[in-house]
């Protein structure tokens, strides 16, 4: 089996206790069963006293997760003073989870190929994808870049369905590393590519014609080209309402959004709405920052939200491949993952004197991702769903197309 990887992967190391936030907290941390049997026997009384507190079977073993460990006021409780896992240090890596053990890594696997990549949930991941023109160039079994066509399936005898699949997937990352077109009108691109998709699995000869006429149809970004301003700032006050909700009705820390996600947003409703009088003078203030923010960040930062997208669509490129219903909404949960840390982005731009600094950029980023799963959840059906209170204030901006409501408050 061979394996393709972004240039940045192999560049990934854990930096442990430097890290400005662990991946020890903020979430539920799944282990398979291997890994909570090995708990049951701790020889350390410390370490088997908390396994016995906080390490708890699921009621239905869930895709090779069987237990998980709860959160003692929001940390891992094995997670030392030290900022390191103290059964780590006591008996080795050969005790982690697997989920421990892998992340932030992630793994899509076709027959006789891998795709690895890393997830933005950790800031030392973030740093690798974000910033660096090449880090989404693509390598083969660590041996040269592809400059072409990505195989997806070394064998070319599959059939239509997975080919049409692969195709639309190069056209997309193709489109995402083209820079003469806006990066919100090659998002519409591949959206409209996906909407198309079930329709060219019977004529899967007109996927050129389709896609030229697209490039047409989107390749003026005029159609984004309006004051959004009000529908941010009123998207930004019922988030900040879910949030608060969600943390308040939280029946213990494993349920509540990490403390420095909410601090960051607290800051950002105090900054963006608190702060003035009227509506209409936060919206004039938003549009302002926002306009500022993103020329900044084109000057300063032009590979950011390209290269976040193109992680996003390498990450998850079952989207293409997959008749899952998942791969409806997998877009979708991207362009939540880069609204959010727009917002957040958008306060410290404010309060920096309209500079903003690569760790701001980062916290933003591993921030949001961290806390995905509180946004987004994913079900039995192997589907994407948005929490009602996101699904709800989403509607208010187009009831009829999630989708449409996301592109408008990011553009």
């Amino acid at each position: 089996m061979n394996h393709l990887i972004p240039k940045y992967y192999n560049e990934f190391k854990c930096i442990g206790s430097d890290c400005p936030e662990t991946c020890c907290q903020g979430w539920k941390i799944s282990i398979d069963k291997d890994t909570f049997n090995k708990y049951q026997k701790l020889d350390n009384v410390n370490l088997k006293n908390k396994s016995d507190k906080f390490v708890k079977k699921l009621p239905k073993e869930v895709k090779g997760f069987y237990a998980q460990i709860n959160m003692n006021n929001g940390t891992c409780p094995f997670l030392g003073q030290d900022k390191l896992c103290s059964v780590q240090k006591e008996y080795g890596n050969s005790y982690l989870s697997t989920a421990c053990a892998q992340y932030p890594r992630k793994l899509s696997v076709f027959k006789n190929k891998e795709l690895k990549s890393l997830s933005l949930g950790c800031p030392e991941s973030a740093r690798l994808v974000l910033f660096d023109k090449n880090s989404m160039n693509l390598v083969e079994d660590n041996f040269y870049e592809i400059k072409k066509s990505i195989k997806l399936y070394n064998e070319r005898n599959i059939d239509e369905t997975k080919l049409l699949g692969e195709k639309l997937f190069n056209l997309s990352f193709s489109l995402l590393k083209n820079n003469n077109i806006s990066l919100e009108s090659s998002i519409c691109i591949i959206k409209k590519l996906l909407e198309e998709q079930k329709n060219l699995e019977f004529f899967p000869e007109k996927l050129s014609v389709v896609y030229d006429y697209l490039i047409e149809q989107f390749k003026n970004e005029d159609f984004l080209k309006f004051d959004t301003s009000g529908l941010n700032i009123e998207f930004l006050k019922n988030f900040y309402k879910f949030a608060s909700e969600q943390n308040c009705n939280a029946k213990n820390s494993s349920e509540q959004m990490s403390k420095n996600f909410i601090k960051s947003l607290n800051s950002t409703y105090k900054s963006l709405i608190l702060k003035f009088k009227s509506s209409e003078d936060q919206y004039k203030n938003f549009e302002s920052l926002k306009s500022q923010l993103s020329n900044y960040i084109r000057n300063e930062y032009p590979y950011l939200f390209r290269n976040y997208f193109l992680n996003e669509l390498f990450s998850n490129v079952t989207m293409f491949t997959s008749r899952k219903p998942f791969s409806e909404n997998r877009l979708e949960v991207s362009l939540l993952g880069a609204l959010m840390p727009q917002l957040l982005m958008i306060e410290k731009f404010s309060s920096s004197k309209n500079k903003i600094s690569q760790d701001d950029i980062l916290k933003a980023f591993y921030l949001t991702h961290k806390n995905i799963g509180f946004l987004v959840q994913y079900t039995g059906n192997f589907e994407f769903k948005f929490r009602d209170g996101i699904a709800e204030a989403l509607k208010k901006i187009d009831p009829n197309s999630t989708f449409n409501s996301l592109i408008l408050l990011f553009a």
